[in-house]
């Protein structure tokens, strides 16, 4: 792989990985629905260096998305009900 190859993909990642995060401070229209524009740097990838490399680019902006968002183990949220039961029960 040619320093080019790295240096490109390098930068679709990172405009990919700011695009998902950005993204994800957005309202939503409906709820589940994301406009998906992180996608648009992994099919630039596609067409500019190939599939491996369009691969990568999806793949590291998943992963560091993931680190970076603080999601990790993402569960259900708490209501207001589950932090009276936590506090009751600290204090007997």
């Amino acid at each position: 792989m040619s320093l080019r190859r790295v240096i490109v993909t390098g930068l679709l990642t990172a405009l990919a990985l700011v695009f998902n995060i950005v993204e994800g401070t957005m309202p939503l229209p409906l709820p589940g629905i994301k406009l998906g524009a992180a996608n648009v740097f992994s099919l630039l990838a596609l067409v500019l260096l190939g599939v491996r490399e369009a691969f990568a680019v999806t793949l590291l902006r998943v992963c560091l998305a993931w680190l970076v968002t603080g999601n990790w183990f993402k569960g259900r949220k708490e209501n207001k009900n589950d932090k009276k039961t936590r506090k009751e029960k600290k204090k007997g």
